[in-house]
């Protein structure tokens, strides 16, 4: 089968597992298992060479990790039995692959140094996208479970045919496994519920997924699973938008998690949109620590940057700020009770988000200025941030007391709040973000919408003199902001 976006060598595929590629800061030494010995923690010193990495969730389980205090006597030594059941089959597998290394986030990542974590972690791209392969541990729900689970194979079996009129034989296969299976394994198995996960699978070049019922193989170019014996599923049957373009290495999900991305059409389609699919999905995902949501998305944000050319502001863009401010969150909604990001940043609230994005209009914001402060990468979490800009703003009165959408009476409006508005203390209004041409309103129940004079608009609360906090997002007629004057304020 061709691979178009893997970069194999059509005459030598095996060049490609042989390219030397930059090794992580860390790597669990597991050829000694050959000789019986223990895996050992070793420094890779900037040397290139080729590794394994592996995808999991921790769950309840009690996961060997590397401190401070152990970190001398792992480099010495980790012994295999003290290792939960799925680090232990990682690391078999590996040498059984014929690979010497396998990158394991606890143990080669100094789990009690926040500075080493904030380092290690902004790698995250790097680790995964230069992995020779990745095994994804996709039907554990911690590291208790492992990746080679009891499991029924099933019966595949060859049926010769052959056609009478036709005079022509021929075979064909049976086998028990639903075709869904890819669906069944990853696309919901308990590992793509979790964070970190999506850019672990998205950044990694070859995954062999260890399913509850079969392995499944997934690269940039196809699907294979083992109830497929004689066929590759082609990605061709999936969003392309993901395997080509704007991310070095980034890979199509399947077909049902796109289309739970983006549930609406977009009547434009712009490289952003790639971004706010990705960000949809992954709000949708669980986190241990709340305050990893930047962390987790790191490596993503970092090979988009690097690509774009553009500024990362807390999980947007600055060339397409204004339509990375319209953003909703649905229910239920907290915000965390340590400050990660700005408010007008999705990253600020606890949410599935949803974006409205790729319609036809006009910005109304300009001059935008964003400052963050982050604490070590660009691309990852940030102490503090705000944005100033220069638009058009209305008091605004008669919005709903809670967060339910709502249409108003006033000036024909629909407001969707972050919160409840009991939360909030001063004055409210309206800043005019985006203008809409004609298009889809997804706050209304009717399909279309012909008239032309939509303006998607933040709800702000005021805290000091032109210094607001985003509390909501409102639909809203353009003429309401006809005679506002412009003003300069800061969101934080």
């Amino acid at each position: 089968m061709e691979h178009p976006f893997c970069h194999f060598d059509k005459d030598d595929p095996g060049v490609y597992h042989n390219t030397l590629r930059p090794l992580p800061r860390r790597l669990l030494d597991v050829s000694r298992l050959r000789e019986g010995e223990n895996p050992k923690l070793i420094e890779t010193h900037g040397e290139s060479g080729l590794y394994v990495a592996l995808s999991h969730r921790w769950g309840g389980a009690v996961i060997t990790q590397t401190t401070q205090a152990n970190y001398h006597l792992h480099q010495r030594e980790i012994p295999l039995s003290q290792m939960c059941r799925t680090f232990q089959e990682a690391a078999a597998m590996t040498a059984t692959l014929k690979f010497d290394y396998i990158w394991i986030d606890s143990l080669c990542i100094i789990q009690d140094s926040e500075q080493d974590w904030l380092s290690e972690s902004a790698s995250m791209a790097d680790v995964y996208s230069n992995a020779v392969i990745t095994l994804s541990a996709a039907a554990a729900v911690s590291g208790d479970t492992g990746l080679l689970l009891h499991r029924d194979a099933g019966t595949t079996v060859c049926m010769p045919y052959f056609d009478a009129d036709e005079i022509e034989s021929g075979e064909f296969w049976i086998s028990k496994f639903r075709p869904d299976d890819f669906e069944a394994e990853v696309a919901n198995g308990p590992l793509n519920k979790r964070g970190w996960t999506l850019q672990e699978r998205v950044l990694s070049p070859h995954i062999i997924h260890f399913g509850r019922t079969q392995r499944l193989w997934e690269c940039q170019s196809t699907i294979w699973q083992e109830s497929d014996r004689q066929d590759h599923t082609s990605l061709s049957r999936f969003d392309g938008n993901l395997t080509s373009g704007y991310f070095k290495q980034l890979r199509s999900m399947s077909w049902k998690e796109y289309d739970q991305l983006g549930k609406r059409l977009p009547m434009t389609s712009t490289e952003f949109s790639t971004w706010y699919r990705l960000i949809e999905q992954f709000s949708k995902r669980s986190l241990t620590k709340e305050e990893d949501t930047l962390a987790a998305i790191s490596g993503l944000a970092r090979v988009f940057g690097e690509r774009r050319k553009d500024a990362y502001i807390a999980g947007l863009w600055e060339n397409d700020i204004a339509t990375g401010l319209l953003w909703t969150g649905g229910q239920p909604l907290h915000k965390p009770k340590t400050w990660r990001a700005p408010s007008w940043s999705w990253a600020s609230v606890t949410a599935d988000i949803d974006f409205e994005s790729g319609w036809d209009g006009q910005p109304r914001v300009s001059n935008v200025v964003s400052v963050t402060d982050p604490i070590l990468s660009p691309y990852g979490p940030i102490k503090s941030g705000h944005l100033e800009l220069t638009g058009r703003t209305v008091p605004v009165q008669g919005i709903p007391e809670d967060r339910t959408v709502a249409a108003r009476s006033w000036r024909k409006s629909t407001m969707l709040l972050d919160c409840g508005l009991q939360e909030t203390s001063g004055s409210v209004h309206a800043l005019s973000v985006f203008d809409v041409d004609v298009g889809f309103r997804p706050f209304a129940p009717s399909v279309l919408d012909v008239r032309n004079n939509l303006t998607w608009a933040l709800l702000l609360t005021s805290i000091s003199v032109d210094v607001y906090e985003r509390i909501g997002l409102a639909e809203m007629d353009r003429e309401i902001f006809e005679k506002a004057r412009e003003r300069r304020i800061t969101i934080v």
